[in-house]
């Protein structure tokens, strides 16, 4: 009785992994994310110290209508915030130099994570002197 129930139990384990292994109607169980992408119309920004605030629109591709967006490598003095439209995650990206910020041009990373998915792109960053 006991084997019959131990190769019972084995049958049904099978037809268990059997049934989650190819029980998706021939898909694949994990499918990718979809893909996104992210871009500035203006990839090379202009910041300067004395304080003005430069905005800076962001487009962002995505089957969400939210997203998460962070700026790095961006040097000292420099602050940035952003701001998705109400219908979408493209928006705009506000920056702010103080005069801290040493004068200079820089590389700085946009990386995005929306449905799942990540997209990252790359800007020209130019801090110049206040009242320029």
């Amino acid at each position: 009785m006991m084997t019959l129930l131990g190769r019972l139990g084995g049958a049904l384990g099978m037809a268990a992994v059997m049934t989650v292994a190819g029980g998706c109607g021939g898909k694949a169980m994990f499918e990718a994310p979809p893909a996104i992408s992210v871009s500035l119309p203006n990839p090379n920004v202009v910041v300067s110290q004395d304080g003005m605030q430069v905005t800076v629109p962001i487009q962002i591709d995505s089957s969400s209508e939210t997203a998460l967006v962070m700026v790095t490598q961006l040097p000292g003095g420099i602050q940035v915030s952003y701001k998705a439209s109400d219908t979408s995650p493209s928006g705009d990206l506000f920056f702010t130099g103080t005069t801290t910020a040493m004068v200079g041009t820089y590389m700085p990373l946009i990386s995005v994570s929306s449905a799942g998915a990540m997209a990252t792109t790359q800007f020209q960053l130019m801090v110049t002197k206040g009242g320029t």
